[in-house]
C-alpha cells in the first residue's frame, strides 16, 4: 500500500480513511535513539480503509508506549 501512495497514477483510487483513537493519561514515549517524552494525549491510528479493503494499523516494529 505504501508504494502505491507514492506513485500513485491517474485514474487509480485515492482516498484513504483513517480511523484514530485520542487517549487521555500519562505516556512515556521514547525513540532508537533513546529519547523519551512524557506526554498526556495520545491519537493512535486503529485502521485504514482504502478501496473497500481494511488494512490493521498495528505495525510489530512500532515502540510500545509506557503507561505512567
Amino acid at each position: 500500500m505504501i508504494s502505491e501512495a507514492r506513485g500513485m497514477a491517474q485514474g487509480v483510487p485515492k482516498l484513504f480513511l483513517v480511523l484514530v483513537r485520542d487517549e487521555r493519561g500519562h505516556w512515556k514515549l521514547c525513540d532508537n535513539g533513546d529519547a523519551e517524552v512524557v506526554v498526556d494525549r495520545l491519537v493512535r491510528p486503529r485502521f485504514c480503509r482504502r478501496s473497500g479493503k481494511t488494512y490493521d494499523a498495528d505495525a510489530s516494529m512500532l515502540p510500545i508506549t509506557e503507561v505512567m
